[in-house]
């Protein structure tokens, strides 16, 4: 009784931990994960008895029923935690539409095993067992070279393998009676419990690892290149201002390539009215823009905020561009555009640690329609004639690992205008410290929703610089407003 309360113990414990970090992180891998150890810990509770003493006594029918059914659910939880966990979707997606109809299989069997005789559903159970183990062993097989955690995913089944093994050949005679094969599948499942957990922690730390690797190394080159440029100052005095004439020089070159990339455009032709504000940080910046005009008069907009400031990320922003060229005029929704860019950049410049924001919209004036994907981006503003609405993000950074972006869709018409920037524009603070604020900007954009677009941007750009007072800026700005014209 003390070992078997130390595991249902130890079950819950785990339960109630990754069902918080669930509410916390929203990530349904967790979720997933505790459904599995609840479904689990109902086999095992029919198994020993305890189900039955203590839980539905009174119930002999779901007593019978009960083994089937949780069997069946952990079946079903344990191959919607694989799926998650391995993003099979992205990584292996032949073995992830294996087992989405898998689910839909052993979700339909676990509700008739309500209805069908005990040893019937048993017996089918049974088979969807037999199916599911070599199918994780492959796509374990396959992940273990492409994303660490897998190790210790791999483990975890086969300590609760081994664990199962030990009790079969223990109740056939061949091995003693032990302490250790007694208890062998309670020792493996707790063992495989808590590598899982292990495994989930090492997913979040893999992530945080590389979000630390990339700032880290971010301020590591700006710290040796302004120790190097000491150095150069201290070695060449006399050469001091033919130096600097080529540094400015260079710089200067660059800021013209700059903004060659980023577009200037007449509208007046066009039946959209955009205005907006650039301005860097540094002499270049790492904040990109493109806005397309396509064949049927749909207007398609980018706006992109790389990690880091100067050269750094105005040579991140040069990447964006390149990547982006061939979608910038294709028939590809925003999320879709957005999926490729980032599985783009992840296989070619995973090794640089960076990673940055974007946002694209896109508005068709005839359906009066607009259609949007969010990277990890600030909430947009969309205020429409007496109301507003704020376009959260549909998807994570990009530049860290594999991710699809979904398309979200608003109306948009005459009455409507949309703006987009980046955090530069509200993550500015004065000579108190205080902040600019995301409300501030809220509020200037709401209350000049009936003034002319180009007055709002200029309202904004006046407010933010009456606010900064003598504070130079501390981030690239890029601040952009669109609207269909009347």
């Amino acid at each position: 009784r003390t070992i078997q309360g130390g595991f249902y113990g130890l079950m819950i414990v785990m339960i109630i931990y990754n069902l918080f970090l669930f509410f916390t992180i929203r990530d349904f891998s967790y979720l997933y994960y505790c459904l599995y150890i609840t479904s689990y810990l109902g086999i095992q509770s029919n198994m020993s008895g305890l189900s039955y003493e203590y839980l539905w006594s009174n119930n002999p029918w779901w007593g019978n029923h009960s083994a089937a059914f949780f069997e069946c659910a952990t079946l079903f939880f344990a191959s919607l935690f694989l799926r998650s966990f391995l993003n099979l979707k992205v990584f292996l997606p032949n073995s992830d539409k294996f087992l989405v109809y898998y689910n839909y299989l052993i979700l339909i069997v676990c509700l008739i095993s309500l209805l069908i005789p005990i040893n019937l559903a048993m017996q089918i159970c049974h088979v969807f067992v037999i199916l599911l183990v070599p199918i994780v062993i492959y796509v374990t097989f396959r992940m273990l070279k492409k994303f660490k955690p897998a190790r210790f995913f791999a483990v975890a089944w086969f300590f609760l393998v081994l664990g199962a093994l030990l009790n079969v050949v223990r109740a056939l005679g061949f091995i003693p009676q032990t302490f250790l094969t007694i208890y062998s599948v309670q020792i493996g499942s707790t063992l495989e419990v808590v590598l899982l957990s292990f495994a989930l922690a090492d997913r979040i730390n893999q992530f945080k690892a590389e979000k630390e690797n990339a700032q880290r190394e971010a301020f590591e080159f700006q710290e040796k290149s302004k120790k190097d440029l000491e150095l150069k100052v201290q070695e060449r005095t006399g050469k001091l201002q033919s130096t600097l004439n080529l540094i400015q020089k260079d710089l200067n070159i660059a800021k013209k390539i700059q903004k060659g990339i980023l577009p200037s455009y007449n509208w007046k032709k066009n039946l959209f009215e955009v205005k907006y504000i650039y301005q860097p940080m540094d002499e270049i910046g790492g904040d990109y823009y493109h806005i397309a005009e396509l064949e049927d008069g749909r207007i398609r907009i980018i706006l992109a905020d790389a990690t880091g400031h100067g050269i750094q990320a105005a040579l991140v922003v040069m990447v964006i561009q390149g990547m982006y060229e061939p979608f910038k005029r294709g028939t590809k929704l925003p999320g879709e555009i957005l999926t490729e860019m980032n599985k783009n950049f992840v296989d070619k410049y995973s090794q640089l640690n960076t990673f940055f924001t974007c946002v694209i919209i896109e508005i068709n004036p005839l359906t009066k329609k607009l259609y949007y994907s969010s990277a990890g981006h600030p909430d947009m503003i969309l205020l429409h004639k007496d109301n507003h609405d704020l376009l959260h993000r549909t998807g994570k950074l990009m530049g860290w690992f594999y991710s699809e972006y979904k398309t979200e869709v608003r109306d948009f018409s005459t009455d409507s205008r949309i703006y987009l920037f980046t955090d530069g524009i509200f993550e500015q603070f004065n000579l108190n410290l205080e902040e600019f604020g995301e409300d501030r900007l809220l509020k200037v954009l709401v209350e000049k929703q009936n003034t002319p677009l180009v007055k709002v941007v200029d309202e904004v750009d006046k407010q933010l610089k009456a606010f900064l007072d003598k504070s130079s800026i501390q981030d690239d700005i890029t601040f952009i407003g669109i609207e269909i014209k009347k």
